[in-house]
């Protein structure tokens, strides 16, 4: 009984951003700002029928408050040839197309004013991914402050215009960002709610210096619970792998 106690609303909690997720195609070329689905939540009304029961479900209403407080958004971005993960390489230092780990975890810009941060695993990620392309996968816990390069929020930006914000933090040179964006990769964002609630509880990590100089490669990135200095990127070592 203990266990199931704990295990319903934290399975409900995780589970419940999926009614709210925003259904989307990969055949947009620049799918438009991604826009949260505010209707009914069945499974966020489940958690509170059986809360009501027993104070020891918790209290849902603390997590499943009004989406607009809550929400954050993501981005599948799906390069199209050698282009983008030449950079990519530039900070993993490991061959994106190796088939190999690439980030080994999730890569965060600490100076980013959205708090982006992006990750790509061992590639091809799906099963009948094209040969030559990468999928990365990107988030944002602060949807609604504006860009480093892109001035405005991500929650209003096109999947060209992440892109672009996202070139900007892997150091690519300015002049480079509207073509790569609009012919180098395909970004889908997915906008979804209730997480930025534990973000805001956990408090946002500092900006440094070096936030709004282009063309850096490694902006302050931080790697899992890693805590490098400036324009540095710490990275576990690769699995060892079998022969």
């Amino acid at each position: 009984m203990i266990r199931f106690r704990v295990a319903v609303p934290f399975a409900v909690s995780f589970f419940s951003t999926a009614p709210h997720s925003l259904d989307w195609t990969v055949h947009l070329r620049s799918p438009p700002p991604a826009k949260p689905n505010e209707g009914p939540a069945p499974a966020w009304d489940l958690w509170r029928r059986i809360a009501s029961k027993d104070p020891a479900f918790g209290r849902p209403d603390v997590f499943g408050s009004p989406i607009p407080e809550t929400k954050w958004e993501s981005a599948t971005v799906t390069t199209l040839d050698e282009r983008i993960p030449r950079y990519i390489q530039k900070i993993c230092k490991r061959d994106p197309f190796s088939g190999r780990v690439v980030t080994g975890g999730i890569v965060t810009v600490r100076d980013s004013a959205w708090l982006l941060s992006w990750t790509v695993n061992r590639q091809p990620h799906f099963k009948q991914q094209p040969e030559g392309q990468i999928v990365a996968w990107l988030y944002s816990l602060f949807v609604d402050v504006p860009g480093d390069y892109v001035k405005k929020p991500m929650q209003e930006c096109t999947g060209e215009e992440i892109v672009q914000e996202w070139l900007y933090h892997l150091g690519v040179p300015e002049e480079e960002f509207p073509g790569l964006a609009a012919t180098g990769a395909k970004a889908v964002p997915v906008m979804m709610p209730y997480v930025r609630r534990r973000a805001r509880r956990l408090g946002r990590p500092a900006c440094g210096a070096r936030r709004h100089r282009p063309g850096v490669a490694g902006r302050r990135l931080a790697l899992g619970r890693a805590r490098p200095g400036a324009g540095d990127l710490r990275l576990p070592p690769a699995p060892r792998t079998r022969a």
